[in-house]
């Protein structure tokens, strides 16, 4: 089994500020650019549940990686620069993703 080892002591990247990505309806969205020396991203999914690609197509009720309310998550910021990030269809109400800079 491969793994992918994120660096337990990443620290906020100098100069890098989080963003926020608010869905309040089925609009596709992507975070905007990111800091030359950010290497991860630690992201919280809060309200609702949320899909995402990461192969440049839109995400679907049969396409997507569902990433869950009330969860954390850590990406390496190449493959999160490339993702798109859907609201699930089944949730009625609005869902964000709190997304912070890290680097080491």
């Amino acid at each position: 089994m491969n793994t992918y080892v994120v660096n337990r002591y990443n620290v906020p990247t100098p100069g890098a500020t989080a963003q926020l990505i608010t869905f309040d309806d089925a609009t596709v969205r992507q975070f905007t650019a990111f800091n030359k020396n950010t290497k991860v991203m630690f992201m919280s999914v809060t309200e609702g549940g949320v899909f995402m690609t990461v192969d440049g197509s839109t995400p679907t009720n049969s396409n997507h990686h569902k990433l869950y309310a009330g969860n954390n998550y850590y990406f390496n910021s190449d493959l999160i620069s490339q993702a798109k990030f859907l609201r699930d269809p089944n949730n009625t109400g609005n869902a964000l993703i709190y997304a912070s800079e890290l680097t080491n």
